[in-house]
């Protein structure tokens, strides 16, 4: 399996096209298309995992990658999970729902619901407050439908935590930077989700 890009989940393509491997000066590794946009999004250029400074020059392509780190080979994980005999499918929701949001930080399932917790970067122009530059928030999916959507700007989330025990509820609690917990529970009723509390 080829390693992926951490701001979109797809994997590298060679040098000198779109998608190809570049670094910041922090050694973090990302695709170019996604370095660019992210450059265009932000009014400052910020490493997106260390959330500091970066210059134009910060970033470079990586060359001299052997052609088998872009060969995309199927491990016997991916295709369990393909054939449908795997019971662990977390990582192919991750790829499936990673284009709708920005970042995605945690996510899990429960009861055939899916859970992401995400960080999504706006234009400052968006925003009256020119400080801000995005929104942490939670999405509980029941197949394609968004079943529960909830912003908590500008809390930091720094933890999900999914009740996978109980088998007639979607339990959650979300812990943030501030040392906030929130805690919901869906109650499932002969299958039906309830109101969350």
């Amino acid at each position: 399996m080829p390693f992926v890009c951490a701001i979109c989940s797809e994997a590298y393509t060679t040098n000198g096209t779109e998608h190809a491997l570049f670094s910041t000066k922090y050694g973090h590794l990302f695709g170019k298309s996604c370095l660019e946009k992210w450059i265009q999004e932000k009014s400052r250029f910020e490493c997106p995992t260390y959330r500091k400074l970066l210059l134009d020059s910060d970033y470079h392509p990586i060359y001299d990658v052997p052609n088998e780190f872009f060969e995309f080979q199927l491990d016997d994980k991916t295709r369990k999970c393909i054939s449908g005999t795997s019971k662990e499918k977390q990582f192919f929701y991750k790829k499936r729902y990673g284009k709708a949001c920005k970042i995605i930080e945690f996510f899990g399932t429960s009861n055939g619901y899916i859970l992401i917790a995400s960080y999504d970067v706006f234009h400052n122009d968006d925003f009256h407050n020119s400080s801000y530059e995005g929104s942490y928030f939670l999405k509980i999916y029941e197949s394609d439908y968004v079943c529960y959507n909830r912003n908590f700007r500008p809390d930091r989330i720094t933890a999900v935590v999914v009740n996978n025990y109980c088998k007639d509820d979607v339990e959650f609690c979300v812990g943030f930077s501030n040392g906030d917990i929130y805690k919901t529970v869906f109650y499932l009723t002969n299958g039906v989700r309830q109101t969350p509390r």
